[in-house]
């Protein structure tokens, strides 16, 4: 990890060339736009994400755009997302700060988001969820 804080372009940059973030995106007036495709292990099926990230967001969302995961869950409530359509992931615990604008994308969030999708896969097989963790709306008094 680089010292201080990566700027939106530098974000880019790693996400540009990192093997396991392969995608597409662009930086434009201040936001960071990045489209990838993820298979969480070999014999799931491939997720179609949008990371989006600015100086404004307190830390990168993440969408997934295809395939429609309301759909797949057939009616069950999807955990540890912000929203289903399109599904917002929450990945990380805010109140424990698990990301800051210090950590690399690249490096925290995409694989995040394997593992969650992984987690995911396991979850609509099984109604069992692995990822342990809490939703902002777990710990709300």
């Amino acid at each position: 990890m680089s010292r201080g804080r990566p700027n939106i372009s530098l974000q880019w940059l790693r996400l540009k060339a990192s093997s396991i973030s392969n995608g597409q995106g662009y930086v434009k007036n201040g936001e960071l736009l990045w489209n990838l495709s993820i298979r969480p292990f070999p014999l799931a099926r491939e997720y179609q994400l949008q990371i989006r990230y600015s100086s404004k967001l307190h830390f990168p969302q993440v969408y997934v755009t295809r395939p429609n995961l309301a759909e797949l869950a057939n009616g069950r409530y999807i955990p540890h997302v912000y929203s289903t359509q399109p599904a917002k992931l929450c990945l990380h615990s805010v109140r424990n700060n698990e990301w800051s604008s210090d950590k690399w994308i690249s490096e925290t969030i995409v694989p995040w988001c394997y593992l969650w999708l992984g987690y995911f896969e396991h979850w609509l097989a099984t109604d069992n969820w692995l990822g342990g963790g809490e939703h902002p709306g777990d710990f709300d008094e």
